[in-house]
């Protein structure tokens, strides 16, 4: 496993130019003052930037990173090279849009799918995206007829199971 960890670590420094703008992954992400335990921590959102620096030289997994004119050390495993993906929605009138996962997961469209205490839980579970994809799940499925689905699963010689009373 440390060699591949290591091998990862050094794509990520050749790949990427020191004082590059990379982007924070997920939500609730760390951002700490130093490597240590005992770091002062702030926590960064997804899609945030941040200018990476390089990986700390005693412990290359931390990588050193300048957010709002403070140093500090993120985890290798939550920085990316592109902005996290948006996510679509589709409302009741066929209009599209996007919007990033967090401010999606927060909205009211996401809160009357799911309710407030899932929510709270996929959100304190770093599961976000999660919430959303059940929602988009949810919105698309309500536009799909059940002679669609039956036809679907007879196109592709899938099974069939009908519900209890029907």
């Amino acid at each position: 496993m440390a060699p591949l960890l290591f091998l990862l670590l050094r794509v990520f420094a050749l790949a990427a130019p020191k004082s590059q703008v990379v982007y924070v992954k997920y939500p609730k992400t760390p951002f700490r003052s130093d490597t240590s335990l005992n770091a002062k921590v702030q926590l960064l959102s997804s899609g945030q930037e941040v200018t990476w620096l390089g990986p700390d030289e005693k412990q290359p997994q931390w990588q050193k990173v300048q957010y709002q004119g403070s140093l500090g050390y993120v985890a290798l495993s939550n920085l990316s090279k592109k902005p996290p993906m948006k996510e679509l929605i589709v409302s009741s009138n066929g209009s599209v849009s996007s919007m990033d996962t967090q401010s999606f997961s927060k909205s009211s469209a996401a809160a009357k799918a799911l309710g407030e205490g899932a929510l709270t839980y996929a959100d304190a579970k770093d599961q976000s995206l999660v919430a959303v994809q059940v929602f988009t799940t949810e919105v698309i499925s309500k536009k799909i007829k059940a002679e669609e689905t039956r036809d679907h699963a007879k196109k592709n010689d899938l099974t069939t199971h009908q519900g209890a009373g029907q």
